[in-house]
């Protein structure tokens, strides 16, 4: 996007689209829980913990299992577990691997092709953070199974859910959502209220009004009646005793990427041999000194090597990947 402008390149005009590309990253997920633990070593101002933790942004829910009509599934991560009676209709990434899949058995395939190729023109930023719109296509020919009550619903595509973020879909629940309330009235969807308390004609009765406040469930099956916290802790239990969910914890902080540069840093020492598929370098064989090399001595490590160098450009076979 640093040679984007207006949606298109400075210089050739050409218009600017997010394509998916096989690149190496550190696994800097992995870590997220002890670098949230670490701050409380630290004697950093508590502003810049507060701006770490929530650049690290843990939240603990459930991740729920869901069928597709038909065959297949994926799955949703919540933080509001009570709410799940109130699914009206999942929305999932224009740029995720479901969608693909899907594509066969879609009944709207250029309707839903033209929407994921406007999604491709959008960065992330204007996706989720500027998103003010409300854009989406219903996938037509395939549906989802809400697992606490098999009640089929519509699946669609919106461009606020990122295919490498989460699970690359959501769970769509209009009357204690306002964006899924407001994604609701412009695509005409069944709104069911299931938290007791508010008007929701007109706009959404939120987590941040209900929790603590002694709200309680309706139109919630055996759940009817419990108080918010009450039935979060017991439609848990249900569901992971049906081994259709699992209690986790999420993290906004993405792992590191090295795509940006190619002649600086250190190469990134993996190997790609025909037979063995990727492999480490052994130790004893690093460092090379890859930025200096003559296309003499990537030659010579062409032969040295039987497989692909993922680091060098050889006839565009080898590429460097430097951190």
């Amino acid at each position: 996007n640093e040679d984007a402008a207006g949606g298109v390149c400075e210089r050739c005009g050409t218009q600017v689209v997010q394509k998916e590309k096989s690149q190496w990253m550190l696994r800097m997920g992995d870590y997220a829980e002890d670098l949230l633990k670490g701050l409380d070593d630290t004697n950093f101002a508590e502003k810049v913990k507060l701006g770490q933790i929530n650049w690290i942004g843990k939240s603990t829910g459930v991740e729920v299992h869901i069928d597709i009509v038909g065959g297949g599934k994926f799955s949703i991560f919540t933080t509001c577990i009570e709410t799940i009676y109130g699914i009206t209709f999942f929305v999932i990434a224009p740029d995720g691997k479901l969608i693909k899949e899907l594509m066969p058995r879609v009944e709207n395939k250029e309707e839903v092709l033209a929407y994921i190729k406007e999604t491709a023109t959008k960065s992330n930023m204007d996706r989720t953070e500027l998103n003010k719109g409300k854009t989406g296509v219903e996938v037509k020919g395939v549906k989802a199974i809400n697992p606490i009550n098999g009640k089929e619903v519509p699946i669609f595509l919106g461009d606020f859910v990122l295919g490498d973020y989460g699970t690359g879909a959501v769970m769509a629940v209009p009357s204690p959502d306002q964006r899924d309330f407001e994604y609701a009235v412009k695509h005409n969807l069944e709104m069911v209220q299931v938290i007791d308390g508010a008007d929701v004609s007109e706009k959404a009765f939120e987590k941040q009004d209900y929790l603590g406040k002694g709200c309680k469930l309706m139109n919630s099956a055996e759940f009817t009646g419990m108080t918010v916290e009450e039935a979060k802790d017991a439609i848990t239990k249900k569901l992971v005793a049906e081994g259709i969910a699992r209690e986790v914890n999420n993290y906004k902080m993405r792992d590191w990427i090295f795509s940006r540069q190619r002649f600086w840093g250190e190469p990134i020492p993996m190997i790609y041999c025909e037979k063995c598929g990727w492999v480490p370098e052994k130790e004893e064989n690093l460092p090379e000194d890859m930025v200096k090399s003559t296309q003499d001595d990537i030659q010579k490590l062409t032969d040295k090597y039987v497989g692909i160098i993922d680091s060098l450009v050889v006839e565009k076979e080898k590429e460097v990947m430097t951190v």
